[in-house]
Protein backbone atom coordinates (compact mmCIF):
# COMPACT_ATOMS: atom_id res chain seq x y z
CA UNK A 1 0.00 0.00 0.00
CA UNK A 2 2.95 2.32 0.34
CA UNK A 3 3.63 2.16 -3.38
CA UNK A 4 0.80 4.47 -4.31
CA UNK A 5 1.71 7.32 -1.94
CA UNK A 6 5.37 7.16 -3.07
CA UNK A 7 4.33 7.21 -6.74
CA UNK A 8 2.04 10.15 -6.08
CA UNK A 9 4.79 12.08 -4.28
CA UNK A 10 7.33 11.43 -7.06
CA UNK A 11 4.81 12.50 -9.70
CA UNK A 12 4.11 15.74 -7.82
CA UNK A 13 7.84 16.51 -7.48
CA UNK A 14 8.47 15.86 -11.19
CA UNK A 15 5.47 17.94 -12.23
CA UNK A 16 6.56 20.81 -10.01
CA UNK A 17 10.09 20.65 -11.36
CA UNK A 18 8.88 20.60 -14.96
CA UNK A 19 6.46 23.47 -14.36
CA UNK A 20 9.22 25.51 -12.72
CA UNK A 21 11.57 24.81 -15.63
CA UNK A 22 8.91 25.66 -18.22
CA UNK A 23 8.20 29.02 -16.58
CA UNK A 24 11.89 29.94 -16.48
CA UNK A 25 12.65 33.33 -18.03
CA UNK A 26 16.07 32.29 -19.27
CA UNK A 27 16.28 32.31 -23.08
CA UNK A 28 17.00 29.06 -24.83
CA UNK A 29 20.58 28.68 -25.97
CA UNK A 30 20.97 27.78 -29.62
CA UNK A 31 23.90 27.82 -31.97
CA UNK A 32 26.22 25.87 -34.15
CA UNK A 33 29.12 23.92 -32.78
CA UNK A 34 31.00 23.85 -36.06
CA UNK A 35 30.73 23.28 -39.76
CA UNK A 36 28.88 20.15 -40.88
CA UNK A 37 31.18 17.26 -41.62
CA UNK A 38 30.68 14.83 -44.49
CA UNK A 39 31.69 11.26 -43.74
CA UNK A 40 32.62 8.60 -46.29
CA UNK A 41 30.29 5.77 -45.26
CA UNK A 42 32.69 3.13 -46.60
CA UNK A 43 35.61 4.20 -44.40
CA UNK A 44 33.67 6.21 -41.76
CA UNK A 45 36.33 8.93 -42.05
CA UNK A 46 35.63 12.61 -42.67
CA UNK A 47 35.81 13.63 -46.31
CA UNK A 48 38.14 16.54 -46.98
CA UNK A 49 36.11 19.63 -47.84
CA UNK A 50 36.52 20.78 -51.41
CA UNK A 51 39.19 23.38 -51.88
CA UNK A 52 38.51 26.85 -53.18
CA UNK A 53 37.25 27.05 -56.75
CA UNK A 54 40.03 27.16 -59.32
CA UNK A 55 41.32 30.50 -60.56
CA UNK A 56 41.87 30.44 -64.30
CA UNK A 57 43.90 32.73 -66.53
CA UNK A 58 42.69 31.05 -69.71
CA UNK A 59 39.54 32.59 -71.11
CA UNK A 60 38.22 29.69 -73.19
CA UNK A 61 35.65 28.07 -70.89
CA UNK A 62 33.69 24.81 -70.94
CA UNK A 63 31.29 22.81 -68.74
CA UNK A 64 34.10 21.54 -66.48
CA UNK A 65 34.97 25.15 -65.53
CA UNK A 66 31.72 25.49 -63.57
CA UNK A 67 32.38 27.43 -60.35
CA UNK A 68 35.77 28.77 -61.43
CA UNK A 69 37.03 32.32 -61.19
CA UNK A 70 38.52 33.72 -64.39
CA UNK A 71 41.09 36.51 -64.44
CA UNK A 72 40.87 38.75 -67.52
CA UNK A 73 41.98 42.19 -68.69
CA UNK A 74 39.99 44.96 -70.35
CA UNK A 75 39.87 44.23 -74.07
CA UNK A 76 40.34 40.48 -73.64
CA UNK A 77 37.97 38.03 -75.34
CA UNK A 78 36.21 35.35 -73.27
CA UNK A 79 34.61 32.36 -75.00
CA UNK A 80 32.16 29.88 -73.52
CA UNK A 81 31.55 26.52 -75.25
CA UNK A 82 29.05 24.27 -73.46
CA UNK A 83 28.29 20.83 -74.88
CA UNK A 84 24.75 19.44 -74.34
CA UNK A 85 24.40 17.18 -71.30
CA UNK A 86 21.92 14.52 -70.18
CA UNK A 87 20.06 17.39 -68.47
CA UNK A 88 19.52 19.18 -71.79
CA UNK A 89 20.82 22.03 -73.90
CA UNK A 90 22.25 25.24 -72.46
CA UNK A 91 20.35 28.54 -72.47
CA UNK A 92 22.14 31.74 -73.48
CA UNK A 93 24.30 32.78 -70.50
CA UNK A 94 23.23 35.77 -68.42
CA UNK A 95 25.80 38.39 -67.38
CA UNK A 96 25.36 40.07 -63.99
CA UNK A 97 26.89 43.41 -65.06
CA UNK A 98 26.68 44.46 -68.70
CA UNK A 99 29.10 47.34 -68.03
CA UNK A 100 31.92 44.79 -67.68
CA UNK A 101 31.27 42.17 -70.37
CA UNK A 102 29.71 42.68 -73.80
CA UNK A 103 28.29 39.76 -75.78
CA UNK A 104 29.84 39.72 -79.26
CA UNK A 105 28.33 36.49 -80.63
CA UNK A 106 26.24 33.49 -79.64
CA UNK A 107 25.30 30.33 -81.53
CA UNK A 108 23.71 27.01 -80.63
CA UNK A 109 22.25 26.16 -77.27
CA UNK A 110 18.53 25.78 -76.55
CA UNK A 111 16.30 25.41 -78.60
CA UNK A 112 18.85 23.97 -81.04
CA UNK A 113 20.69 20.74 -80.35
CA UNK A 114 24.09 22.32 -81.07
CA UNK A 115 26.66 23.19 -78.41
CA UNK A 116 26.26 26.68 -76.98
CA UNK A 117 29.05 28.99 -78.10
CA UNK A 118 29.11 32.52 -76.69
CA UNK A 119 31.84 35.13 -77.01
CA UNK A 120 32.30 38.20 -74.83
CA UNK A 121 34.77 41.04 -74.64
CA UNK A 122 35.80 42.58 -71.32
CA UNK A 123 34.97 46.30 -71.45
CA UNK A 124 35.25 47.43 -67.81
CA UNK A 125 37.11 46.62 -64.60
CA UNK A 126 35.35 44.73 -61.83
CA UNK A 127 33.74 41.42 -61.00
CA UNK A 128 30.92 39.85 -63.02
CA UNK A 129 29.13 36.50 -63.03
CA UNK A 130 28.27 34.59 -66.18
CA UNK A 131 25.60 31.95 -65.56
CA UNK A 132 23.29 29.62 -67.45
CA UNK A 133 21.27 26.45 -67.01
CA UNK A 134 20.06 23.57 -69.11
CA UNK A 135 16.71 23.66 -70.88
CA UNK A 136 14.49 21.15 -72.66
CA UNK A 137 11.42 21.57 -74.87
CA UNK A 138 9.29 19.60 -72.39
CA UNK A 139 9.84 22.34 -69.75
CA UNK A 140 7.63 24.57 -71.91
CA UNK A 141 4.82 22.04 -72.50
CA UNK A 142 1.60 21.49 -70.59
CA UNK A 143 2.05 19.73 -68.29
CA UNK A 144 5.74 20.56 -68.02
CA UNK A 145 8.24 17.79 -67.43
CA UNK A 146 10.43 17.83 -64.36
CA UNK A 147 13.86 16.36 -65.14
CA UNK A 148 16.85 17.76 -63.22
CA UNK A 149 18.29 21.07 -64.40
CA UNK A 150 22.05 21.61 -64.50
CA UNK A 151 23.49 25.01 -63.66
CA UNK A 152 26.76 26.58 -64.77
CA UNK A 153 28.42 29.73 -63.43
CA UNK A 154 31.80 31.38 -63.52
CA UNK A 155 33.02 34.60 -61.93
CA UNK A 156 35.07 36.87 -64.15
CA UNK A 157 37.41 39.38 -62.53
CA UNK A 158 38.38 42.03 -65.08
CA UNK A 159 41.47 44.09 -64.30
Amino acid sequence: MRVRPVTAVVSMILAAGCADHASSTRPAVTGTIGLPVTVDVRTMKPVSPPGPPPTLTRTSLMVSDNGATVLAHVGQRITVTLQPTNAGFWDRPQVSDLRLLRLTSVTGGYPSTSPLQAAYVAIGRGQVNVATQTDLACFHGHPACAPPVAGWRVRVMVR
